[in-house]
């Protein structure tokens, strides 16, 4: 049963790649500009990244098993000569089986955050960028069980550095259900992304970073902690983002996941 939804799950990634060689405009800048500017979470490169999650030992009794392929558009805004607007979109199309116990398969669209930061232009005396606005949660889960069901809201931020090669930084949100299916838990979730990376002069980037949640509801959190690699390359006549990380839960709730998890990622850049 499970393949199935396999088998579909990377039909889906194939197109959305094949999408990529018809989209992008040639890049002017170098490779290592681009792989530094794909690290940072606040740059102006407008760029679609498509990543592939698979996340293992999910549920009470370690059946689960999920793929997932995100859509992350990040979309820069150009608002006048002292600002700028950073569009952050996380939308994934989801195939899973037995995650819960009972429950078999679903496939189907997950819920989408969107995160909108306000960046000055200028960063500080210190070096760093900063930006902050709103963030929102959408209830656009296809299936129930890939829905919180809940209409979300509340305050986003990131803080970025730099020091040579090297990046570092966090990216993060909190958000509170203000409205949805009352039969539904409410959502009261933090997540933070804190990162380390350092970009080589052919345009490698390795990093470390976690995506850590914490569920004020439940009062259980989550903590993967990714070790990346990724590089800007030439294919036809065009650069992309290519990449992958590996993946292990420090810390889940019985109904997570657990253990080693392993990503893919396909970049598209706009100019």
């Amino acid at each position: 049963m499970f393949s199935k939804w396999t088998t579909r799950f990377l039909l889906a990634l194939l197109a959305s790649a094949a999408f990529g060689f018809t989209g992008p405009v040639a890049c002017a800048q170098s490779d290592e500009e681009l792989a530094r500017e794909l690290a940072d979470p606040l740059s102006t490169l407008m760029r679609l990244p498509l990543r592939l999650d698979w996340d293992r030992k999910i549920g009470p009794v370690r059946d689960g098993d999920r793929f997932s392929l995100r859509a992350l558009p990040v979309v820069p805004v150009d608002l006048n000569s002292e600002w700028n607007l950073v569009s952050r979109t996380d939308l994934a199309l989801v195939a899973q089986s037995d995650v819960t116990p009972r429950a078999g398969s679903q496939f189907g669209l997950g819920d989408l955050t969107e995160s909108l930061l306000f960046t000055p232009k200028t960063a500080t005396v210190a070096g760093l960028s900063w930006g902050v606005g709103p963030a929102f949660l959408l209830p656009t889960g296809t299936d129930s069980r890939l829905s919180a069901k809940k209409w979300g809201l509340g305050p986003a931020g990131a803080l970025v550095g730099a020091v040579g090669r090297w990046q570092y930084g966090v990216v993060g949100h909190h958000i509170w259900s203000v409205a949805g299916d009352g039969n539904r838990r409410d959502v009261s979730t933090t997540s933070l992304q804190p990162f380390l990376s350092y970009t080589t002069r052919d345009a490698w980037t390795f990093g470390i970073e976690a995506e850590s949640s914490f569920d004020w509801e439940t009062r259980r959190g989550t903590l993967p902690v990714a070790l990346t690699a990724n590089r800007v390359t030439l294919i036809g006549n065009h650069r992309y983002g290519i990449g992958g990380a590996l993946r292990h839960y420090l810390d889940s709730p019985d109904s997570g996941p657990h253990g080693w998890a392993f990503t893919a990622n396909f970049t598209l850049m706009f100019q």
